[in-house]
């Protein structure tokens, strides 16, 4: 136990050194050194409370996971399969450490469907994951959102407008939403005859995945890397063209409710993120610069069928990390959450222990308070942190 605590207490924050070349088996020294990150604790602390305000629930994950976790999703597993880092002698099991959390969280909302029966559920998770990124491994933050259990325009919905007020309520620079619709899986047997017609000439140029999961997937080369691959989806046609009455007007709902919220956003028939294979598909990027992609959204809900489960369920999800969204906002442009009303700056020993008490029964009235009374702290720096806090009565 102690060993696996060790490991844990390891793996949340830790560092790498750079791999010139990847080996076969990614493996994790014990002796991980942590890494040092700044300490953005106003940025995190209002990241929190503008997710709560829209009644998202904070859920923990287990910080490490089984392989086949992974393996049992094909997009996952290619993706994946030889960048994730495994935890050496933790148990008699093949442990990583995960590189996205959302099998976890479907995992665990099957769970509960299984022991409460259908519900809707909106959870929030902030979960330190590593990712295999130019030859080195990232320790970074994933910060997941999800709507479960219920598939509609309504769900799409909030997920957008929570994101976008994520954005505005940090003060973060300026962003674009984009938006399409991927069908579906009736749209998308459509489609896929109007594109066997459009890859007729092309598809002895396809590489062996596309051509392999082309069947059961039509829109799988469109997100390959391969150039020919990517050549042939540049002139393909879009799929929105191809969509049934019933995505048309999901997709309506979703534009129309999102023009009423005043978000701004693009309608862009090529996105087709990765991960994601059905329905609204909507990703954030900078209004400067489109090509950096700061999180993205959708219907997850094809994983939850590789999960095991007999019915499909409803997974609407958006991904982005801690560490991105940092970067997007300017410190300069950090706001410091809600106003503190009230700084108690107490005088002498006696009065600290009035001070307590008076916090304790100033928040239980409603009224937001503040104090620096902790490290014998001056009445200066307390007169300067009641500054920094913008408070009215000190």
């Amino acid at each position: 136990t102690k060993r696996l605590l060790t490991v844990i207490s390891n793996g949340v924050n830790f560092f790498m050194q750079k791999v010139k070349k990847k080996p076969q088996t990614q493996k994790l020294p014990m002796g991980a050194v942590a890494t040092e990150h700044p300490q953005p604790d106003v940025f995190l602390d209002n990241l929190v409370r503008v997710i709560g305000n829209f009644g998202f629930q904070q859920i923990l994950l287990p910080v490490v996971e089984e392989r086949k976790n992974f393996t049992k999703f094909q997009e996952h597993s290619r993706s994946f399969a030889d960048n994730m880092l495994t935890v050496p002698d933790l148990t008699e099991g093949d442990m990583i450490l995960p590189p996205t959390k959302m099998p976890a969280v479907i995992r665990r909302y099957l769970a509960n469907v299984k022991n409460e029966g259908p519900h809707v559920s909106k959870w929030f998770h902030l979960s330190p994951i590593v990712r295999f990124v130019k030859d080195k491994y990232e320790p970074v933050h994933e910060l997941g959102l999800y709507v479960l259990g219920e598939d509609s325009a309504l769900a799409s919905v909030q997920l957008i407008n929570i994101a976008a007020e994520i954005f505005r309520e940090l003060g973060s620079a300026e962003f674009m939403i984009q938006l399409n619709s991927l069908g579906c899986k009736a749209c998308q047997k459509n489609y896929q005859e109007l594109l066997s017609n459009h890859l007729v000439k092309g598809l002895e140029r396809l590489c062996s995945n596309c051509e392999e999961d082309f069947e059961k997937n039509p829109l799988v080369f469109f997100r390959c890397p391969n150039p020919p691959c990517q050549e042939i989806a540049s002139s393909a046609p879009p799929i929105i063209d191809s969509l049934d009455e019933a995505c048309k007007t999901n997709l309506t709902g979703v534009l129309e409710s999102i023009d009423e919220l005043g978000i701004p956003y693009t309608l862009n028939p090529g996105l087709i993120p990765q991960f994601l294979r059905e329905k609204v598909v909507f990703q954030i990027v900078s209004a400067d610069d489109p090509g950096h992609l700061i999180g993205y959204g959708g219907n997850f809900s094809s994983y939850a069928l590789e999960a095991n489960m007999s019915e499909q369920v409803a997974v609407m999800g958006f991904l982005t990390t801690f560490e991105k969204l940092m970067t997007t906002v300017p410190d300069e442009r950090r706001r410091l959450g809600p106003k503190v009303e009230v700084f108690m700056v107490p005088l002498g020993s006696i009065a600290v222990r009035k001070a307590v008490a008076l916090h304790r029964d100033l928040q239980h009235s409603g009224i937001l308070a503040a104090e620096a009374m902790l490290s014998s702290t001056s009445i200066k720096n307390q007169l300067k942190a009641a500054v920094a806090k913008k408070c009215e009565i000190a």
